[in-house]
């Protein structure tokens, strides 16, 4: 993973101008499990999966608590041992530096800073109560027992319904799509588990993005192959005009001698 600096404040229209760019971001949470807003994990910079003018490596631990973070997915914890048993923060566990009912609070030196975040958690007994009681609830309605066939469907549209509901950050798509370009959508979503048809529907919409309307305020990225480009246009319009200017030069200086 690489990141370039920028300025705060500019993120959101500085990543336009780099492909594969995304800004990893992290619902904070009050005491009581409330979201307040969505922020930035590491504000002042923009993260990218290739490398690109001025762009550093993020080191691999750093990454790894970014990328806990920034996943949306609410991980569980055993709050008796003090251990996350599942989820995103399974991973960074070492960075759990308090917990309560609602929420644990992640602290890392990131970039040169320490940072804390304070991000929403299950417990463990309540997830797993669930877990039972809809286990008791369908073989009720089944009468305990149930045809594999139609239990693999349910399954199978429980599975598309979930991942609809699951919210994907900028890198896990960018991921998603660089794989499916490689091997196909069916075979890159059965690596990613998830169905087909949800990889196809991020597929859609990224290709339904329209292209970024550059800001006049907005110091452009420093790619020579851009700028190359940008010239030859350039040249090519100046020499245009030029022969426009000579025709009307000509024209004016026939019809005086006339």
């Amino acid at each position: 993973m690489y990141c370039i600096r920028v300025q705060e404040g500019r993120e959101r229209i500085q990543v336009r101008y780099y492909q594969n760019g995304f800004l990893p971001c992290y619902r904070p949470v009050s005491p009581s499990g409330r979201a307040e807003g969505k922020r930035l994990v590491i504000p002042g910079y923009i993260f990218m999966l290739k490398p690109a003018p001025r762009a550093e490596k993020v080191p691999d631990t750093e990454w790894k608590v970014i990328e806990a973070v920034s996943d949306p997915r609410v991980s569980v914890m055993d709050f008796e041992a003090g251990v996350i048993t599942e989820g995103p923060l399974k991973a960074v566990g070492e960075y759990i530096a308090a917990a309560s009912p609602k929420r644990v609070k992640v602290s890392a030196q990131l970039f040169g800073e320490k940072r804390e975040f304070w991000l929403a958690i299950r417990d463990e007994k309540e997830v797993q109560a669930e877990r039972e009681a809809e286990s008791a609830e369908q073989n009720g309605m089944n009468g305990g027992e149930e045809d594999p066939e139609i239990r693999t469907g349910k399954k199978e549209e429980k599975a598309v319904a979930a991942a609809k509901k699951t919210e994907y950050t900028e890198e896990q798509k960018a991921k998603m799509l660089a794989r499916a370009e490689e091997v196909g959508v069916h075979a890159a979503a059965a690596e990613f588990s998830i169905p087909w048809q949800t990889l196809a529907q991020i597929r859609r919409k990224a290709g339904k993005a329209e292209k970024p309307v550059r800001d006049p305020g907005a110091a452009a990225p420093e790619d020579p192959e851009a700028l190359r480009k940008e010239n030859a246009a350039l040249r090519k319009r100046v020499a245009e005009l030029e022969k426009k200017i000579n025709a009307l030069r000509n024209a004016f200086r026939d019809l005086m001698e006339t």
